[in-house]
């Protein structure tokens, strides 16, 4: 039997250095790649024959695209022809064997969607796992049903706090990786050799092309695609489609080009979560009244930080009075809506 072909697709935008970076790690694949798709949005577009002459072994073609990470990412898959699409960001770093880790997973499990554990550097150390840091930290996320993304089953508590603890813990546990109340993710359990997750960044997946094919990116989100990801798992067959192996790690550098301020990426996330709360029929009122109710939660975490509490402020409002904007412009056939923040 013929192995499952992969085709990796890679949008891009002014980070050439990068890219050449990931470019001679997927040479290095033990698993043959089908072609790698480089979708570029660079402000000066590259030599496509610079690929051919570096990195004979690869496949590689180049498309030209406007500069929208769902768009780049959509006509990416569009034009794939593998059986499999590996969804490259283009500033992470792969080891050798990742892709057939990863093949070898869905081989063996049926599995539609694969990734590896993204890793991003916290404080100098490679981490994939981002628990709260404290107890009341953990309580707070419980009670207003804010995402989770770390293993909490070892915390330090102290002796008045083990009751709570040992209930919050028990939720979840019962819970499992999937979705807050709110809409947020949560992820509590990282058991190997694999977990499966509702929401996960898909910036090193692995995942059939007819599953993307039927959950494209949505292309009213802004040139950046905050959010992004979310939209399309969402869009998958099974509510935990999206399964973790643990043996391949990928490592994600968060290249400072081409990259928005915090508190913008903060605002733009918080919309397109409201987006899909009312996007998605799997989410109802109970959800939205959750997602309002999280949000007055950040608005005593960031009662200091007048960027954050003033972009909460404005989310909260178009959450409860139906105004989203992105909302507005996917029923206008509007694309590409690129939200400020003024201060």
């Amino acid at each position: 039997m013929m192995p499952d072909e992969v085709s990796v697709i890679i949008p891009t935008r002014n980070r050439r250095k990068s890219l050449m970076q990931l470019l001679e790690d997927l040479s290095k694949q033990t698993y043959a790649l089908k072609e790698v798709i480089i979708v570029d949005s660079s402000d000066e577009r590259m030599n496509a024959d610079l690929f051919d002459e570096e990195f004979p072994s690869l496949n590689v073609k180049y498309l030209a695209s406007e500069a929208s990470v769902c768009i780049q990412r959509n006509l990416g898959i569009k034009e794939a022809q593998g059986s499999h699409i590996f969804l490259c960001d283009d500033d992470i770093n792969l080891p050798e064997d990742y892709v057939a880790v990863l093949m070898e997973h869905s081989k063996t499990h049926q599995s539609g969607a694969t990734s590896g554990l993204v890793m991003q550097k916290e404080s100098g150390d490679w981490e994939y796992s981002y628990p709260p840091a404290s107890f009341g930290k953990l309580l707070f996320a419980f009670i207003f049903q804010q995402s989770v993304w770390g293993d909490i089953s070892n915390m330090q508590v102290k002796v008045w706090q083990r009751p709570f603890y040992r209930i919050i813990k028990q939720y979840y546990r019962y819970k499992g990786n999937s979705l807050s109340l709110a809409g947020w993710p949560v992820i509590t359990e990282f058991k190997s050799p694999a977990f499966h997750v509702a929401v996960y960044g898909l910036g090193a997946s692995i995942i059939k092309r007819e599953w993307l094919i039927n959950s494209l990116y949505d292309e009213v989100l802004d040139p950046h695609g905050i959010g992004d990801n979310y939209g399309v798992a969402i869009g998958f067959p099974a509510e935990k489609a999206v399964e973790v192996v643990c043996a391949a790690k990928a490592y994600h550098h968060q290249s400072k080009e081409n990259r928005l301020e915090s508190a913008t990426t903060y605002y733009r996330r918080l919309v397109a979560l409201d987006y899909f709360l009312k996007k998605f029929s799997r989410f109802n009122w109970w959800h939205k009244l959750w997602f309002a109710w999280s949000l007055l939660g950040n608005l005593l975490l960031f009662r200091n930080k007048e960027e954050y509490r003033d972009a909460t402020k404005r989310v909260l409002k178009l959450a409860l009075w139906d105004r989203n904007p992105y909302q507005k412009a996917s029923r206008q056939g509007e694309k590409v809506l690129e939200l400020k923040l003024d201060h």
